[in-house]
């Protein structure tokens, strides 16, 4: 949900022309691909194969969406 968000400000900026759209878009995109890499690490040496059958990152933004909701 947070990438989503981050996605729209991005766009959002660059539609506006703020001079540090492009820094944010550089980052962001940084961001995006660090992301991947920790869910692909994370997969990897998970003990509970189980849990990869399921939707491991659907499950993770539902936790995220309880906390933020508390």
């Amino acid at each position: 949900m947070a990438v989503k968000n981050l996605e729209v400000a991005v766009h959002e900026l660059s539609v506006l022309n703020h001079p540090d759209s492009g820094k944010l878009q550089h980052r962001f995109e940084k961001l995006i691909n660090a992301h991947r890499n920790a869910m692909a690490t994370m997969e990897k040496n998970i003990e509970n194969k189980e849990l990869l059958e399921s939707d491991f990152e659907e499950q993770m933004d539902k936790n995220w969406e309880q906390l933020l909701s508390n």
